[in-house]
């Protein structure tokens, strides 16, 4: 590709980054943590925390990494879910979700600057 020129997202790419806006607008999620597998990148851009792997038939599965405060993770856990197919739904890419994974990576206590590492 000529310098200068950057490279369109693929669907791939496009769900990812629904998903990790629909996860980052929730209010106790306060960051997203890239690192491993849980990049996606497309020419340049690089989308830290989130990962969509092909599962076949034109379909992917989501995976984030997350920093939330503390909360109840289950509940935090569904309410992600249902806010990302929501997304995807909306941007017309709702047929190509099929599974959402989440980890909390970090936990980060109201009033507090540190994080306690935590998985769930």
């Amino acid at each position: 590709m000529p310098p200068g020129l950057q490279q369109a997202p693929s669907e791939r790419a496009r769900l990812a980054q629904v998903a990790l806006g629909a996860a980052l607008g929730h209010p106790n999620v306060t960051g997203a943590i890239g690192g491993g597998s849980f990049v996606t990148t497309y020419g340049e851009t690089r989308l830290e925390g989130v990962s969509a792997t092909a599962v076949g038939g034109d379909r992917f599965s989501v995976g984030l990494r997350l920093r939330v405060t503390m909360t109840p993770l289950r509940p935090l856990a569904d309410e992600l879910r249902d806010r990302i197919e929501r997304a995807a739904a909306a941007a017309g890419r709702g047929a190509l979700l099929a599974g959402i994974e989440i980890e909390f990576a970090d936990l980060v206590e109201p009033g507090r600057p540190d994080a306690v590492g935590a998985r769930a």
